[in-house]
């Protein structure tokens, strides 16, 4: 340690019990009195004065120019900031805006959710700040709203006084044809939603029964398949005798659909689906003798080699 200039040798204890030598005593330049010795105040030990001590992550470092006063002070490392003892990372949650001489924010004391940005402490992305709960929440999309009083995404009451909230969007399931009764449960493209189900558009000629049905303004003719039909084409395989009456799956013992739609004048109703044609019927066991059409009256025998016999 370093003597104080004081008479050249006279101790520093010595001339600091001594009222006349106050006046002449003083340590060299870049050192203190520290317990009756002139100490570096340039060391993390006397950091700029007596007993200043750095902590373990601080260096001692000269932020005046020399012979001024505080010239030394206890810094912590580039992009870190003193907090409490110990030195922090800048523009993290727990340091949020600090700087090189002072600490900044700690975005998790209040347990809001914020996290630093920019050196504030901000909702995350997605998120915004709802006092009533003192946190962030999650922002509401689409049509939802937030509730004053919960902070919650809700759906407003519609005018109809009918609110079902589907993701982000607030639909009346009554009369939605994209929601009909339900989220997600679109009518087709021709019908309409009413009451919470799907219902049939009636088309032009057209009107609904007491069930709520399409069926044609002219009493000859049918509703079928969304248009009027004369019932005098019901002949076809599609509406073989009815409207709904179609071969292609109408499947018979073979396990096949029907082929032919029959007209018999004397059946009722006149046309029909079959395998055969008028005047034949199917014949066979689908295993030695091939089911086939043959004349009404004849058969076929397995055991004679599925010949025919008439």
């Amino acid at each position: 340690m370093a003597k104080a200039a004081c008479f050249a040798e006279v101790s520093v204890a010595f001339c600091l019990s001594m009222k006349d030598c106050q006046t002449k005593c003083e340590c060299p330049s870049g050192t203190a009195e520290c317990n009756g010795e002139c100490v570096d105040v340039s060391t993390n030990a006397n950091c700029g004065a007596c007993g200043n001590a750095c902590t373990s992550d601080q260096t001692c470092q000269r932020t005046a120019p020399s012979g001024t006063i505080g010239q030394y002070v206890c810094m912590c490392p580039s992009g870190s900031s003193p907090c409490n003892g110990q030195c922090k990372a800048m523009n993290t949650d727990t340091n949020c805006g600090g700087t090189t001489s002072s600490c900044g924010q700690d975005c998790t004391v209040a347990g809001t959710g914020k996290t630093c940005q920019n050196g504030a402490c901000q909702c995350p992305e997605g998120k915004e700040f709802f006092t009533g709960l003192n946190k962030c929440v999650p922002k509401c999309t689409g049509d939802l709203q937030r509730d004053p009083n919960t902070g919650a995404c809700v759906c407003p009451v519609l005018p109809g006084g009918v609110s079902t909230q589907c993701g982000d969007k607030c639909v009346d399931t009554n009369t939605d044809t994209n929601n009909c009764g339900s989220c997600g449960h679109a009518c087709p493209s021709d019908q309409t939603c009413s009451g919470g189900t799907c219902q049939s558009q009636c088309p032009t000629g057209t009107t609904k029964d007491e069930y709520g049905n399409c069926k044609c303004t002219d009493p000859n003719l049918q509703f079928c398949n969304g248009q009027c039909m004369d019932p005098a084409t019901f002949n076809t395989l599609n509406h073989c005798g009815s409207c709904d009456a179609d071969c292609s799956k109408d499947i018979g013992f073979t396990g096949t659909a029907k082929t032919v739609c029959v007209n018999d004048p004397r059946n009722n109703p006149q046309y029909y689906c079959d395998y055969c044609p008028l005047g034949q019927h199917f014949a066979g066991n689908g295993d030695t003798c091939p089911f086939k059409c043959i004349p009404d009256g004849c058969n076929i025998f397995p055991e004679n080699n599925c010949a025919l016999s008439c």
